[in-house]
C-alpha cells in the first residue's frame, strides 16, 4: 500500500471516534517504514507507530468503547 492510501484509511477508521486525527510522523532516516501518529487536539494521544501498529491501537480504542472501559 502506498502511504497516502495507508494514512487514508487510517483516517477513515479513526474518524469513528470524537476529533480523532492520524498525522505522518516524519522521519529523517529514510530506510525505516513511514510511521504515523494519532492526535486529539493536536495532542498525541499514540506513540509513533508503523501502520499495522496503528490500526491495532484503534482496534484497542475500538473494543474499549464497545465494552465502555
Amino acid at each position: 500500500m502506498s502511504t497516502k492510501n495507508e494514512l487514508t484509511s487510517l483516517q477513515n477508521f479513526a474518524n469513528n471516534f470524537e476529533d480523532l486525527k492520524v498525522k505522518l510522523f516524519f522521519n529523517e532516516d529514510k530506510r525505516k517504514k513511514t510511521k504515523y501518529v494519532l492526535t486529539k487536539n493536536d495532542t498525541f494521544i499514540s506513540p509513533s507507530l508503523n501502520y499495522d501498529e496503528l490500526n491495532h491501537f484503534l482496534l484497542g480504542i475500538n473494543n474499549c468503547k464497545k465494552y465502555n472501559l
